[in-house]
């Protein structure tokens, strides 16, 4: 079968900054394709795997909701994101980042962690080979 690469980029992106703790199964599911489908068509638009983009979009989203919510403790944003263990979420967090979710925390409200940086890198703004996608930085 034959996907609109850029519009099932859209949807696999547009899930994974609402769900980030989600596995690539479970979007499979909810998007009715496999999940080989979606490492293909996330590979060829961002050159980077799933969990890679995954990771990198958790990060962000993260980083964000600690910073805005600076009042809510790290246990409380990561259940807000979906984790049902807060080590988990400190692994996530840690393997991404190379920081604790604290440090992170820390790192974007003195402004050490700039989260403009995080999202420039240009992993979502690559170019498919139908049409070039729009700028899908995360919300705020």
């Amino acid at each position: 079968m034959s996907y609109d690469h850029a519009a099932l980029f859209r949807e696999i992106y547009r899930y994974v900054v609402a769900h980030p703790s989600h596995s690539l199964t479970q979007l499979a599911s909810v998007l009715c394709v496999s999940a080989r489908t979606i490492q293909l068509v996330v590979s060829k638009v961002t050159g980077m795997t799933f969990r890679d983009m995954r990771s990198r979009i958790l990060l962000v989203v993260a980083a964000k909701k600690m910073n805005v919510q600076s009042i809510a403790s790290i246990k409380e944003v990561s259940r807000e994101l979906g984790f049902t263990s807060g080590r988990h979420f400190a692994r996530c967090i840690r393997d991404c980042s190379g920081l604790s979710p604290s440090q992170l925390r820390r790192a974007s409200q003195d402004g050490t962690l700039s989260l403009v940086d995080l999202e420039s890198h240009g992993w979502l703004l690559r170019r498919t080979e139908e049409r070039e996608l729009p700028d899908m930085r995360l919300p705020a």
